[in-house]
């Protein structure tokens, strides 16, 4: 059992290995005896090393992969995003039935959901009122809620600050909402976003999520908060 031995196998060890048995005294006779159990040793030794190696490797690659997937996932809602923006930035304001409608269009179709409104107070803000839904590719308007019957909203809504709701059905903002709106409509997440002018909340605009809850991102937030601040 020697260099030569295992160069006839197709393999190569150093000298530091080949010494082991002169460091511990291992008569030759020991080989002679065990040639092949430790031949098949150290093939297999090499095996588990090249697994080894072909494991870290995949991973490497693996993780190159996801890093490159994420920043081309970026790199598209990004471009989402501004595209919607200058999409918005173009609406004729003047008409504002146009740009209600633009508004829920663009924001339904970047945020990838098919439900999108537009509520407005009335002057004594007892109510909202509905000045667009689009929902399942449909303008609709005219619905009325009313503070008398979903005071736990339109308290939420007087705070001024955006609701970002994952469960619908079961958070005290929304909760009030589930029989007689989300089960119907199958919602069972909503982003809601005030709506300012001159420093005080005028209305809301929602965001809802069907058939599946939803985590809503910051990112997601931030785009929803700019439409609702050019509404």
């Amino acid at each position: 059992f020697n260099q030569s031995e295992l160069k006839a196998h197709g393999i190569e060890l150093p000298e530091s290995i080949l010494s082991v048995a002169t460091l511990y005294n291992v008569p030759p006779s020991f080989y002679e005896r065990h040639s092949k159990w430790i031949m098949g040793l150290l093939v297999f030794s090499i095996g588990l090393v090249a697994i080894f190696g072909g494991i870290i490797a995949w991973s490497r690659y693996h993780k190159k992969s996801e890093r490159r997937l994420k920043e081309r996932t970026r790199s598209t809602r990004i471009e989402r995003y501004q595209d919607a923006l200058l999409e918005w930035s173009g609406v004729d304001f003047e008409d504002l039935v146009e740009a209600l409608n633009k508004a829920t269009e663009i924001s339904a179709k970047t945020l990838q959901i098919t439900r999108v409104s537009i509520w407005l107070f009335d002057d004594e803000r007892t109510m909202i009122e509905c000045s667009d839904m689009y929902a399942d590719n449909q303008h609709q308007k005219g619905m009325v809620l009313k503070k008398q019957d979903f005071p736990q909203y339109f308290a939420y809504l007087d705070s001024g600050r955006p609701l970002i709701i994952k469960d619908a059905r079961t958070h005290p903002a929304t909760s009030e909402f589930t029989d007689s709106y989300l089960i119907p409509n199958n919602i069972f997440s909503m982003l809601d976003v005030p709506i300012y002018y001159r420093g005080r909340v005028v209305g809301v605009v929602c965001h809802e999520q069907t058939y599946s809850q939803r985590d809503w991102q910051n990112y997601e937030v931030d785009f929803a908060a700019a439409i609702a601040s050019a509404v």
